[in-house]
């Protein structure tokens, strides 16, 4: 393939690696990798049986021995592509299986279901790591999630092009391959129902341009032993193959379907042995009809195979098929074409127009039913059907960005004791801290303004054998986005050793980032000074109402204590969905700086929603057994929750399975949380919704079928209608049909380009609201009561407090010495403690940071309490 590189189409894109056979070619190998320098790295694998791989650099001395024994023995050595994807921080290849039932003229099938390893960094020799792996539709949920989905579905459609330019280029010479079984050297072997399955490996890099790294013509299609890889790779084995059969054996009548485009289509050839002309540019052999139906048959019956030539893209094809006429027309100047025989085919390059014009005559008569590997139901192929050539996917993103230079590592050292340290610590935009950046110092703290909710981090490790790495020792080891929520941020800086199989974490840095609040600065709030009464629905630069009003606007009220007059005179609410607004008091509604958001609150439009002293709540929920079901915003709301009947907070943690707390209220109350969905456990393995809430269920037993069980679902953006009904026919089932229903509907969140979580545009974020109406109106149908989170959290999204998704409104803190009654203050940074008089230093207690989060956690009091 490297001659390849020569072929101009080729050029601008690269298929695959350099790579040379050793020992045949050991000699120019040196040379290549002495010029590259220490900039390149080599991946060697030995053709023995159970050979080793492993990535060296020739220009070292500790890895040149080791190169030198491949001047006898026999290996391939290709380099190592630089700048790999990284998913969470770790490298990825791709296996993609590709059934070829014709190589000359070609055509080639990839099948949707694929497989992607994880694989150790560089230092491991880009080793499978055990039992990690992703199916295609999960690869291309992340980097649409992460990229965007037309840049998931650009790398995806770029992953069938290299493997259609791989073979294209390979045809002449398999052709000639071939011609060493038949026993007439002059005669083509014929082979009509050969086929070859195939395991591409691919890998993409940063810009997601991807690069064939080998092509196995045996790939594994045995079960798995290994009953954690099992499920998922299994019914990828099993797939392929059943669909293989339904192509090979297909037997549809198509022979009236391939005339009728011959005839229609009006093309200048003929047909040997009918009408064959000297006139005709083309003349169709008995072969080539042969594989026009043939093509044609396969397409009926693929199963979720796609076909990626011939397709309606081939124009995509046309600068590289010009050029292997050029090269191939080259080669034979010295002898004169012979005619291909009446039985025989054309080759892929000859029967090309042909080809081209049938595919777009059958795309124009029927509807495209291959979307599920990558057109997602978009009939694109007349857009490109109308260019000369579609332009491959580092056109798209640039390889060469300038851009990026500025986060290379410039050098690093080979001496281990260097191995604990950083270099640097970056942000951008940039961060003060202190104290001043010194490799020894491991702990550092920064302030930033409100208005600063996101950063990039990145750091350099001193050695060469080390990474930084984001988080945890799989984190991302470049720059990354870090969303910074208001009060205290951690960010982890782990120094990791890649030398080893496991990544070695050897050292850790920390970044204390502590946003301000938006009311951290205001003066001291007087009543008897004028203020002007602003509301504020949604801000002007997140409008997920399209044409509603945006920012803070002027209210008709003469002052802040005539308007708390007027609105503690309205009703209570007799729901939790009450449409409403948030209220400020400002010196000018046009100046944020004369605001005291402090003062905030949710005021609905028609009533108003009541507070409960201690004495009632904890009337209201003895004998109250509450189930939360739910993600981490239905876990804030249960912990504050807990803090307010019990007046203290004893026991707290993240918990990400099912937990039961019966010690509240004087043992007069209980709650039970349950984690979903559980997206750190992998996706075939996840329990589904009804299974989940049968494990809560189960936990919490026995239950009363009365308003004494009360069950609470939600969380920030998964709920669906369905579920609703799963929970109604769930408990109808086990005899809980009297039970009290609440909903806390969707929220705020993933509004902030973070790496590894999904984006969401406004545009986008209007369609959440729509859905979140949906399920408003379903949960009613059904009897749920509704706790309505998301217009209050969506007006004060930039208020969210530490997490990646920025859609926690809530923060526990760790506190020693406590009176019930008494709150602390949110801590600067978390580690803080808050100390209490009267209290030993060894009693622990928490507290529920976050006004919003209790503000709707009041409303659901309110909702258990007063239905």
């Amino acid at each position: 393939m490297n001659a390849a590189r020569r072929i101009p189409a080729l050029r601008k894109g690269v298929i695959s690696p350099v790579c040379w056979v050793l020992p045949m070619q050991y000699e120019q190998f040196l040379g290549v990798a002495d010029a590259l320098g220490t900039d390149a790295r080599w991946v060697v694998k030995s053709t023995a049986p159970g050979g080793a791989i492993q990535l060296l650099q020739p220009t070292r001395d500790r890895d040149f021995a080791k190169v030198k024994q491949y001047s006898e023995k026999n290996a391939v050595v290709q380099q190592y592509f630089p700048n790999p994807l990284l998913v969470f921080g770790m490298p990825v290849s791709v296996r993609a299986h590709v059934l070829v039932t014709s190589i000359a003229p070609l055509t080639v099938y990839i099948h949707s279901q694929g497989i992607v390893h994880y694989r150790q960094d560089y230092q491991k020799h880009f080793k499978k790591v055990p039992n990690r792996t992703w199916l295609f539709s999960q690869l291309k949920t992340y980097l649409s999630q992460t990229y965007g989905k037309n840049a998931a579905k650009i790398a995806f459609e770029n992953m069938g092009s290299v493997i259609v330019q791989t073979l294209l280029v390979v045809e002449s010479s398999l052709e000639e391959h071939f011609k060493s079984y038949s026993t007439n050297r002059n005669s083509p072997f014929k082979c009509k129902h050969c086929f070859q399955l195939l395991g591409f490996d691919l890998i993409f890099n940063s810009t997601l341009h991807p690069v064939i790294i080998e092509v196995n013509g045996h790939p594994d299609l045995d079960f798995s032993k290994d009953a954690n890889e099992s499920s998922a790779g299994d019914h990828t084995q099993q797939t392929v193959i059943d669909d293989t059969l339904k192509i090979l054996f297909s037997n549809s009548s198509v022979a009236l379907d391939v005339a009728e485009a011959l005839e229609t289509l009006n093309l200048n050839i003929g047909i040997k042995g009918l009408n064959c002309q000297s006139s005709h540019q083309l003349c169709l052999t008995d072969g080539d009809l042969e594989y026009l139906m043939g093509t044609h048959r396969q397409k009926q019956n693929k199963g979720q195979f796609q076909q990626l030539y011939p397709s309606t893209e081939n124009h995509k094809y046309n600068s590289l098929i010009k050029d292997l006429v050029r090269l191939q027309n080259s080669k034979q100047k010295t002898r004169q074409k012979e005619p291909v025989p009446t039985d025989s085919r054309h080759s892929t390059p000859d029967l090309h127009p042909v080809i081209t014009a049938v595919e777009s005559f059958f795309h124009g008569r029927v509807t495209i039913q291959e979307q599920g590997y990558s057109q997602e139901q978009d009939a694109i192929g007349s857009v490109h059907r109308a260019r000369e050539d579609v332009r491959p996917i580092h056109d798209v993103f640039d390889i060469n960005n300038p851009y990026m230079e500025k986060y290379k590592k410039t050098q690093c050292s080979e001496d281990r004791q260097t191995m604990p340290y950083i270099s640097g610590i970056f942000f951008e935009p940039n961060i003060s801290f202190s104290p001043e950046f010194d490799p020894y110092t491991s702990e550092y703290y920064a302030k930033v303004p409100y208005d600063t909710m996101i950063t990039r981090v990145w750091a350099h490790s001193m050695n060469c054998d080390c990474e930084v790495r984001l988080e945890d020792k799989y984190g991302l080891s470049r720059p990354a986005n870090y969303s910074i929520g208001i009060g205290d941020n951690r960010v982890n800086l782990l120094v990791v050793d890649i030398t080893h199989t496991e990544p070695w974490v050897i050292n850790t840095y920390v970044v204390h980032v502590y946003r301000e609040g938006l009311s951290e600065h205001e003066q001291e709030f007087k009543d008897d000074e004028a203020h002007q009464v602003c509301s504020l629905i949604q801000e002007c630069d997140l409008k997920f109402i399209p044409f509603d009003r945006c920012g803070l606007n002027r209210m008709p009220y003469s002052s802040w204590p005539a308007f708390l007059q007027q609105t503690d005179q309205l009703p209570l609410c007799k729901a939790g969905d009450s449409p409403g607004q948030w209220t400020i008091p400002c010196g000018m509604c046009n100046d944020r700086n004369t605001c005291f958001f402090r003062k905030a609150r949710w005021q609905p439009y028609t009533c108003r929603h009541a507070h409960m002293t201690h004495d009632r709540l904890q009337e209201c929920m003895a004998g109250k057994r509450v189930i939360f079901l739910g993600d981490s915003t239905n876990r804030g709301i249960m912990y504050y929750i807990m803090e307010q009947v019990n007046g203290t907070l004893n026991e707290w943690d993240k918990t990400h399975d099912i937990k039961i707390y019966n010690n509240l209220n004087h043992n007069r109350t209980s709650t039970v949380f349950g984690y979903f969905p559980q997206f750190m456990i992998p996706a075939n393995q996840r329990p589904m919704f009804d299974e989940a809430f049968m494990q809560v269920l189960a936990k919490a037993m026995p239950l009363e079928n009365s308003v004494n069980t009360v069950i609470v679902i939600g969380g920030v953006h998964w709920l669906a209608t369905h579920h609703l009904k799963v929970v109604k026919d769930i408990l109808l089932r086990e005899g809980l049909s009297d039970v009290t229903l609440i909903m806390k509907s969707l929220g705020a969140g993933f509004h902030q380009t973070v790496d590894g979580i999904h984006y969401l545009t406004p545009k986008e974020q209007h369609k959440v609201l729509l859905h979140n109406q949906g399920l408003i109106q379903q949960a009613q149908r059904l009897g749920f009561e509704v706790i309505d989170t998301f217009n209050i959290t969506m007006a004060r999204y930039k208020d969210f407090l530490q997490g990646k998704c920025s859609c926690h409104f809530h923060k526990v803190q760790e506190i020693v010495g406590t009176t019930p009654g008494s709150l602390p203050q949110p801590p600067q940074t978390k580690h803080t403690k808050i100390y209490r008089r009267g209290m030993a230093e060894e009693s622990y207690n928490y507290h529920v940071h976050g006004d919003i989060n209790a503000l709707y956690s009041e409303i659901l009091l309110n909702r258990i309490c007063d239905p």
